[in-house]
C-alpha cells in the first residue's frame, strides 16, 4: 500500500511540473514528462489488486 501512495505522489509531482512548464509556455520537457506519466500510470495499474 506504501508503494501505491510512493508513485501516486510522483505522478501527481510530475503533473504540476507539467502545468507550471505549461503555464510559462514551456515545452521542451512537455513530451519527457508526458512519456514519465505513461510510465507511471503503467506501474499503477500493475500495483493495484
Amino acid at each position: 500500500m506504501q508503494l501505491i501512495r510512493t508513485v501516486s505522489g510522483m505522478a501527481n509531482n510530475l503533473n504540476q511540473i507539467a502545468h507550471r512548464l505549461n503555464a510559462f509556455s514551456i515545452s521542451a520537457l512537455n513530451e519527457e514528462l508526458n512519456a514519465l506519466k505513461q510510465l507511471i500510470h503503467e506501474l499503477m495499474k500493475r500495483l493495484k489488486p
